[in-house]
Formats: structure tokens, sequence, C-alpha cells
């Protein structure tokens, strides 16, 4: 019994841990191919995710500085940029 215990509390840290890294691995994958599919985009303040679990696609809303100027932007996961919008 005590190894079943064991084994299923394994199982829980290891998802867990999946459900945080994994969504940063991502997101760091994003960042590093926005950047390289956009030159002009000087730096990344932030960014989240905004799809759900089971869709299709993921979305990307950032916030980045392009000529020293704040844009929110979304992007898929490929780094394209579907939409963008100045901030004052």
């Amino acid at each position: 019994m005590k190894k079943v215990i064991i084994g299923l509390s394994s199982i829980v840290i290891i998802m867990i841990a999946t459900y945080f890294v994994v969504p940063s691995i991502m997101m760091n994958s994003v960042k590093d191919k926005i950047i390289e599919h956009n030159p002009e985009i000087e730096n990344i303040i932030t960014i989240n995710h905004i799809s759900s679990w089971g869709e299709w696609f993921s979305e990307y809303v950032l916030v980045v500085e392009i000529d020293g100027q704040k844009f929110q932007i979304w992007s898929n996961d490929k780094g394209d940029i579907t939409d963008k919008e100045a901030l004052d």
C-alpha cells in the first residue's frame, strides 16, 4: 500500500511540474520566434497565453517596445503578429 501512495504522489508531482514548466517553455519559444521574425521589436515587456487547453491554436498577447513606443501585439505560436495596437 505504501508503494502505491508513493507512486501516486510521484505522478501528482510530475503533473504539477508539467503544468507550470510547459507553459513557460512555450512562452520562451514564442518570444524567440517573435524576435526572430520581427527584428523591429526592441524589447518584450510582458507575454501572456490567452488560449485554453484543448483549443486547436495558441494565441499570445504581448506588450513590446518598437522605436521607443509601447505596443500590444497578438501573435500565434509561430511568432507571426496577427494584430497590433499602440499603447499610450
